[in-house]
């Protein structure tokens, strides 16, 4: 059972993690990479929908 891939993917890889306070390390370590990975793409989204509004308004007011 442990050496299943599909059960390792979603597990921290250091083991001392455990051992560990999670105050003590941030707290992206413990995310999988394609959590960590989506979560840059929905701050990236963000971004660039208030990118999108900011150029939307000076055009705007220009006008």
């Amino acid at each position: 059972m442990l050496g299943s891939p599909e059960l390792h993917e979603f597990r921290p890889p250091p083991l001392q993690s455990q051992t560990t306070p999670l105050q003590a390390t941030p707290p992206l370590q413990f995310c999988p990479e394609s959590l960590s990975r989506a979560l840059l793409a929905e701050e990236n989204r963000q971004t660039l929908k208030l990118v999108g509004r900011l150029r939307w308004a000076t055009q705007a007011t220009r006008n």
